[in-house]
């Protein structure tokens, strides 16, 4: 199971992202993610998050900026897991 925590949500955002995570799920149905979106503020997405790290409960992945996470090595990059991906879907489609 995934979890994906989205900063500064509104009811409209929720129903956008929700509907992307449950497509997804119906065409990969061996992955689970967790949608939770946090309404307010940058701060509030940051108290939050403070507290998931703080509990050991933090999400595999949220949209947050704030660096932070980064320099406490709270996160990593996910750049070569991407990359990986990536050059894996085009060697698949163009092979």
């Amino acid at each position: 199971k995934l979890t994906f925590w989205m900063e500064m949500s509104t009811p409209e955002l929720d129903q956008v992202y929700q509907t992307a995570v449950d497509n997804y799920m119906s065409e990969h149905p061996d992955v689970e993610i967790e949608y939770l979106g946090i309404p307010g503020n940058a701060a509030d997405a940051k108290n939050k998050l403070e507290m998931a790290f703080s509990a050991n409960a933090a999400p595999d992945v949220f949209q947050c900026f704030m660096p932070e996470f980064i320099t406490r090595g709270n996160i990593i990059p996910l750049t070569d897991y991407y990359e990986n991906s990536y050059k894996a879907n085009v060697e698949k489609y163009e092979g």
